[in-house]
Parts: C-alpha cells; sequence; structure tokens
C-alpha cells in the first residue's frame, strides 16, 4: 500500500512539472516568435518611417542586345530608401552554384555606379548610407576571373522608375 502511495504521489509531481514544462515551452515559443515578428518588422524599414521614406518594387529581367534588362524576369528586388539609409532585398530565379554575383546601383545620367552588395545564393539584403539618392537602374552583374583579371558582366537589372519627390542630402 504504501508504494501505491508514494507512486500516486511521484505521478501527480511529475504531472505538475510536466505541466510547468509545456507553461515554459509555450511562453518561450510565444517570445521568440514575437522577437522574430519585431526584428523583421524593423528589418523591413516600418519602425522608422518618415514622410520621406518610399517603396520601389520590381523585377529583375535578363540582359538585351541593347540594354542590362528587359529579357526574360530572373528574380525581383524590393528597395526601401528612407531618407539617407537603403535597404536592397533581392532574389533571383535560377542560380548556378559557384557563380559570383553582385548588385549595383546605377544613376545612368553621371555613370555613377555603387556595389550594393554580392548575393549568398540567390538571395541579397543588404543596407547601405548614401548621401543623394539618384539612382535609376539596379544591374546585376558576374564576376568572371581571366587569367590576368576579372571582369564584372552584367547579366541583368531593372529599371527603377519611381523617383523620389524628396531627395535627401547628407550635408557636412
Amino acid at each position: 500500500m504504501v508504494s501505491s502511495v508514494t507512486k500516486s504521489k511521484g505521478t501527480s509531481t511529475e504531472k505538475h512539472i510536466g505541466i510547468i514544462t509545456v507553461i515554459l515551452l509555450l511562453f518561450v515559443i510565444f517570445i521568440a516568435a514575437y522577437l522574430t515578428e519585431a526584428d523583421g518588422y524593423k528589418q523591413s524599414g516600418q519602425l522608422e518611417k518618415t514622410p520621406q521614406t518610399f517603396y520601389m518594387r520590381g523585377d529583375l529581367s535578363e540582359k538585351t542586345q541593347e540594354k542590362s534588362y528587359g529579357g526574360d524576369i530572373i528574380g525581383d528586388f524590393t528597395i526601401i530608401v528612407n531618407v539617407n539609409d537603403v535597404k536592397i532585398l533581392a532574389s533571383l530565379d535560377d542560380y548556378t552554384q559557384h557563380r559570383i554575383m553582385d548588385a549595383w546601383l546605377i544613376d545612368s545620367n553621371t555613370d555613377q555606379m555603387i556595389n550594393i552588395g554580392t548575393f549568398d545564393g540567390n538571395k541579397l539584403t543588404n543596407n547601405i548610407t548614401i548621401k543623394i539618392w539618384s539612382y535609376n537602374v539596379i544591374l546585376i552583374t558576374e564576376k568572371i576571373y581571366d587569367e590576368n583579371s576579372k571582369i564584372d558582366v552584367p547579366i541583368g537589372g531593372s529599371l527603377l522608375e519611381k523617383e523620389p519627390e524628396y531627395k535627401s542630402c547628407k550635408c557636412g
């Protein structure tokens, strides 16, 4: 009899420990989900949105004989400009291993180019700081290594059609 009573108490204690463990686990999952959502929200630029923030979304297309874009769709991009801070998200639909792909913002009026990062697999996520937003093309290139040099060969891109109403300037 004594042993069955002891066993019963052990089972009750185990049930309480089990319930507490489940509650703690659910709490940890809830906190992790909340922090992940908050981090994603912050990374999207939403927390720091100003009246000067603007967004551009579009498709990346293969280069044509005439331009560095305009062919078949090869991916997509999102650019968020908030005064002097720029967040770039891009993905390529098809990516071959051992290829080094870079993305560039280009001002075709002045031929000014800024490298915005190297793709990790088929994804690019990067934040950069600029002085003035003047870019009207996003270009994707592949680095080709020759015996004596390396060159960036355009594979595609997109025209950035949206011109901001507010041009940011970090002067001085």
